[in-house]
């Protein structure tokens, strides 16, 4: 065994041990059981309980770190695939707005121009806000986000220090 684990490393060596119990028990159990009495319980009685339980205890032990390992993975898939679908709606959102912009800034817009910049401006506020409340429970989740965070970050919108502060406590930083 390596000196730092990983689940998966830790699942391999729990089965890798079952396996060679499960070889104990079955040299075990081909041995000769002499007994001095019928009901006697022996020393080799013992030893074979003992290593069916060892066993055992390694097969479900390897089996629950199995399932952790899967439930870890679907919860980082989770993870992932919500802050992208954020980023994706905040980056349609971030499009119609500067379309908007752009055609609210037209001399004479109509109102009906400037009521859609103004509805695109606050459906790209609503997105960007949802990816900030957004906390991750798992390490891709955090990296996710952190992408995500820079591509708002290298467009430089609204990026104060409140809102860097805000980003860092949505990570678990201190408040």
């Amino acid at each position: 065994m390596s000196a730092t684990l990983d689940l998966n490393r830790m699942e391999s060596d729990l089965w890798n041990l079952y396996h060679q119990l499960d070889a104990v028990v079955d040299i075990m159990q081909g041995l000769d059981h002499p007994r001095p009495h019928p009901h006697a319980q022996t020393e080799q009685d013992r030893a074979d309980a003992m290593a069916w339980v060892a066993r055992d205890l390694a097969r479900n032990a390897a089996k629950a770190i199995g399932k952790a390992i899967d439930e870890h993975s679907q919860e980082a898939s989770t993870d992932v695939d919500v802050i992208r679908t954020l980023g994706e709606e905040y980056d349609e959102a971030f499009a119609a707005w500067l379309a908007a912009e752009e055609a609210a800034d037209v001399p004479n817009a109509t109102a009906e121009l400037t009521d859609a910049a103004l509805k695109a401006v606050k459906l790209h506020d609503q997105y960007r806000d949802a990816i900030f409340a957004f906390r991750p429970k798992t390490e891709r989740g955090y990296a996710a986000k952190a992408s995500i965070l820079l591509r708002i970050r290298d467009r430089a919108e609204g990026m104060t220090d409140d809102r860097i502060v805000q980003l860092l406590q949505s990570m678990g930083g201190a408040s």
